[in-house]
């Protein structure tokens, strides 16, 4: 039988053949006789001249040529399929399909006995989405050429596009008398059957499948996979065991037994299952990533995500270790289980199948932020660097290491390099790079460039919530422009409304502007959401409670700030002093 993809091949086929384009609709075929003139030599000869010139100008791509030279034709004799055929092929050419379906259906009326036609007019049909005209002219055309089989292929299909499945198992019987039962034929019947829930007849498609080819051992366990279904769980059981005792390698049949011992609790067994198949050289690796995802998925609901499930990844490598999708899926993995070296191993293994693997530099680089290995992070970034220089998110990384490293030159080089890189429509990534020139700026207490640079960020990316948040943060600390300060904080907190350093920032703004009950409600609500202590705002809350006369408290988060490892000489004079100093 010929399935979905082979029909589909054929219509691009015939697609490619007449370089359709999309396009209004037309009528449909008429049937009338043909008829014909009777052309002397001299016409004749001129005829055949003009026509295949205008053959030669359409190939040449002068369409306008072509269709003079086809009118030409047409005023010697326009009773000529092909002349019709040819004026349908020019016009789909130029994308004019509503002149190429009337001429094809002409040229179908002057030659009923040419098939090819009307495959051609059918075609066109479908490709301006009138499925249901195109199906009465296959129809038509398996009734007029039953010696032409595909015709009803191609009928199945299109009865299966509308739903109709009664005309489709009609046209399958068809088949089936001409060709004798077969598998592609059988499986669409039961396929059919089974979505319409008449389990009877679609068992009875499978049985005779399996009458037929009795050592084709994955109807058996088709017919398993139906009874599991049923849940006649014993006869399932029953049909797998039979496959795999004449196939002991089927991977399909330790699939299905894995799911059947899952259903059954016996999750011993079904992790040997899902082994074999794992194992199995029948199964795709792609089939073989969806039984792990599946199986992971499982277990991960039973919290068994554990030893076991490294112990499936590694038999999967050993079968496929060049597979990179594996390798990428259990590098994922390992990270959700907090296994970073293992992990990173496993992106170091991608690099040396590909070198040029950006996900796999990217996979270390994540890592080494989790990591906070800074010294490392430059090291990865100037391997990518060396196999890709021009991708500018390795500069934005090793910026980001020298930052840490506190070798802000190092950092401010590595942000311009990669921003000469940024493609000037890619605003986002120029913001973030100019985000990152900002703090480096001020780092270096080069505040100009600094807010010169949190302009340009804002300027190619008005939402960045970094910049936002770091911009109004440090006008905070300089005691200037507090008004937009608080302007561009609030525009933060919408964005990341529960954002820890925002709620901070925005408490410092309103400390800075003489607001310390308000200030002391959005520090509160910073520590609130704070998944860690930090040292700045539990010193900033001392800074508020100072100030809303809450001094024993004040002195109390002070000292705390300095046993979280806050260094600042200013802090040691507060709590010497016990009191705010600024």
């Amino acid at each position: 039988m010929i399935n979905k993809r082979n029909i589909t091949a054929f219509l691009v086929l015939l697609l490619a053949a007449f370089a359709l384009q999309s396009c209004g609709s037309s009528k449909k075929v008429a049937k009338k006789k043909q008829t014909s003139y009777t052309l002397s030599a001299g016409e004749e000869r001129r005829f055949t001249y003009f026509f295949y010139e205008a053959l030669k100008q359409r190939e040449l791509g002068n369409y306008d040529v072509a269709i003079e030279l086809l009118t030409k034709c047409y005023h010697i004799n326009d009773l000529d399929a092909a002349l019709m055929s040819e004026f349908s092929n020019v016009y789909l050419s130029v994308g004019k399909v509503d002149y190429a379906i009337s001429y094809l259906t002409n040229a179908v009326a002057l030659d009923e006995e040419n098939s090819w036609y009307q495959l051609n007019l059918a075609n066109l049909y479908l490709a301006i989405g009138d499925i249901k005209t195109a199906t009465e002219i296959f129809e038509f055309s398996s009734k007029k050429f039953p010696e032409k089989e595909e015709l009803n292929h191609y009928l199945v299909e299109l009865y299966m596009r509308q739903q109709r499945y009664n005309d489709a198992i009609n046209a399958l019987n068809t088949i089936e008398k001409k060709q004798g039962v077969s598998e592609d034929t059988s499986l669409e019947k039961w396929r059919i059957y089974y979505n319409l829930g008449e389990g009877k007849k679609a068992m009875k498609e499978l049985d005779a499948l399996i009458a037929k080819f009795p050592r084709e051992m994955k109807f058996r366990i088709l017919r398993g996979n139906v009874y599991f279904e049923n849940e006649e769980f014993d006869r399932a059981l029953a049909e797998y065991n039979y496959a795999l005792d004449h196939e002991p390698d089927n991977g399909f049949a330790r699939l299905s037994l894995t799911e059947y011992y899952q259903k059954t609790g016996e999750h011993e067994k079904a992790l040997a299952e899902t082994n074999y198949a794992l194992r199995s050289k029948n199964i795709d690796v792609e089939t073989k990533i969806g039984i792990l995802d599946g199986y992971l998925s499982m277990l991960k609901e039973q919290k068994k995500w554990g030893d076991e499930t490294i112990n499936l990844f590694e038999t999967l490598l050993e079968i496929h270790p060049n597979v990179i999708e594996i390798h990428h899926y259990y590098a994922s993995h390992l990270i959700a289980l907090e296994k970073f070296d293992a992990a990173e191993k496993e992106f170091e293994t991608i690099l040396d199948i590909d070198l040029q693997s950006i996900e796999a530099y990217f996979g270390i680089i994540q890592i080494k932020i989790n990591q906070k290995k800074p010294e490392e992070l430059v090291e990865v970034t100037n391997r990518a660097i060396e196999v890709l220089p021009d991708a500018p998110g390795w500069y934005l990384y090793q910026g980001i290491a020298h930052f840490q490293l506190k070798q802000l030159n190092e950092a401010v080089a590595a942000y311009q390099k990669g921003l000469s890189l940024v493609a000037d429509t890619d605003g986002a990534l120029k913001s973030d790079f100019y985000g990152q020139l900002g703090d480096t700026y001020f780092e270096k207490k080069e505040k100009e460039s600094a807010f010169d640079s949190y302009e340009n960020a804002l300027k190619f990316n008005p939402m960045n919530a970094h910049v936002l948040n770091n911009y109004s943060y440090y006008l905070a600390e300089e005691n200037q422009d507090l008004l937009k300060a608080e302007e561009m904080i609030k525009r933060c907190l919408k964005l990341t409304p529960r954002n820890t350093a925002a709620l901070d920032t925005y408490a410092w703004v309103l400390f800075r502007q003489g607001y310390y009950n308000l200030a002391k409600r959005y520090v509160e609500e910073a520590i609130k959401y704070s998944e860690e202590s930090s040292d700045v705002i539990i010193e900033h809350y001392g800074d508020i409670l100072y100030m809303t006369d809450d001094k024993e408290k004040a002195l109390e988060m002070w000292k705390q700030s300095l046993e979280l490892g806050n260094q600042s000489k200013t802090l040691l004079l507060k709590i010497q002093e016990e009191k705010y100093i600024e």
